[in-house]
């Protein structure tokens, strides 16, 4: 912890000094907030009071403290704020800050981080965490397994009961979906076909509907829409007993923790989602919506691995929310086509050496500069109506790096991903 802290000296509820040094040893949670978030003004109050309460009544109340990570605007609104706080501050504007923030990949406040003695990561979803869990039954909040979010109650829709080694050696898609989500019922299905044809391939895959929808009665409503798109039998998890026939698994509505558990595991953001997971429950893609949706009805690219290579388009642009890219700005669509034989060849000697060495590899994506989506991209990043251009960019963990150079040689762009495995990228802001 105090490599993570250094030597900062932290600012505490009535203007005193607080060595990081005192906190060797404990539990933090990284509170980011400011007095400017309607949603942070609501939540303070939940976390002072879930706080006074542990600190007077918890087993582990010596172990434990939160910091205020501040994005207030002035040292008057920072003042006026960090007072409401039972707990030290950040000063504000310290650089330490902004290192956090990209270490924890926090987008948006108010954002709740706990990590352990060692600065390893407990969880990234505290806020919800606590709210869930007020009396801090469960804190610190452990990561926990797959399967232990996922449960291990599952009815068919004839009432068998199994258990979760249906599940064993198979491809899972955790399909986060709504009745009332227009996208959703346009992307159900396509998704059931694919469900159904790969079925009868005999492919190792099952998709596990977690609903968003607001009532049982929309819940049962929409499976029966699902099930109608299929010819075969559903199975259901869940804690109490819901009727459905249809293909895919689902989680009963009316079982909250494990809808929000979820949700929060898998980083959901909107719907719909589809997470596609391998046998050994690692991420495969998280962007399964957007693949499933690009492939035919067979199921001809299961199990949709991210490509290492992407152009550019509606249906490509969130994969820049999920893994860090080269973003590769190019004169216009002519000069794409040409650049993509190279920057394939490139993108798939990267994923390679990922694999060897376990790295997260780079991925590549190339974009005409004057392109409609391109335009926003730029929009958003900052970034000059200049062609080429090469960004890394780590939108997880909210960091952009402006390559100096624009030469596409195969030379140059080796050395650029050798920089970017041996941690040599020095990421600014998204909007710098």
């Amino acid at each position: 912890m105090a490599s993570l802290l250094k030597d900062v000296t932290l600012v505490g509820p009535a203007g005193e000094q607080v060595p990081a040094s005192t906190l060797e040893g404990k539990v933090l949670a990284f509170y980011f907030s400011a007095s400017w978030c309607g949603p942070c003004q609501s939540f303070t109050p939940k976390l002072a009071e879930y706080y006074e309460s542990f600190k007077a009544n918890h087993a582990e109340k010596d172990r434990f403290e939160v910091i205020f990570m501040s994005s207030d605007r002035d040292e008057d609104s920072f003042n006026t704020y960090r007072k409401k706080m039972p707990w030290p501050a950040l000063p504000l504007n310290h650089p330490l800050k902004k290192e956090l923030a990209m270490r924890y990949g926090v987008r948006g406040i108010p954002c709740l981080v706990f990590v352990d003695a060692d600065g390893a990561t407990l969880n990234t979803q505290g806020r919800a965490a606590i709210v869930q869990d007020p009396e801090a039954e469960e804190w610190p909040y452990s990561p926990k397994s797959f399967e232990e979010v996922l449960g291990d109650s599952f009815v068919k829709a004839d009432g068998t009961l199994i258990d979760q080694s249906h599940f064993n050696d198979k491809y899972i898609g955790l399909y986060f979906s709504a009745h009332w989500c227009p996208p959703c019922r346009d992307f159900t299905p396509h998704l059931a076909k694919v469900y159904e044809n790969l079925q009868a391939q005999g492919k190792p895959f099952e998709v596990i509907y977690v609903p968003a929808d607001r009532t049982e009665d929309q819940f049962n409503e929409y499976i029966q829409v699902i099930a109608r798109l299929l010819r075969q039998g559903m199975l259901c998890v869940c804690v109490c007993v819901c009727v459905c026939v249809c293909v895919c698994v689902c989680v009963c509505v009316c079982d909250q923790s494990r809808r929000h558990a979820l949700l929060e595991r898998m980083g959901v953001q909107g719907f719909p989602t589809l997470v596609i997971l391998s046998p050994e429950r690692l991420v495969v893609n998280g962007q399964g919506r957007t693949a499933v949706a690009a492939d035919d009805e067979n199921g001809s690219e299961f199990p949709w691995a991210p490509k290492p290579f992407l152009v550019l388009s509606e249906s490509t642009v969130a994969d820049l929310n999920a893994d860090p890219f080269l973003l590769v700005l190019l004169e216009d669509e002519a000069a794409v086509t040409a650049a993509t034989p190279l920057l394939q060849a490139v993108a798939k000697d990267e994923e390679a050496a990922a694999k060897a060495d376990g790295h997260d590899a780079l991925r590549i994506m190339a974009a005409d500069v004057d392109g409609e989506v391109t335009g926003f991209i730029r929009d958003f990043l900052n970034l000059e109506d200049e062609a080429p251009q090469l960004v890394v960019l780590n939108v997880p963990k909210q960091g952009k790096f402006r390559v100096p150079s624009t030469d596409l040689s195969r030379e140059n762009l080796d050395q650029l991903l050798a920089d970017y495995r041996a941690d040599r990228i020095q990421y600014g802001s998204l909007k710098a």
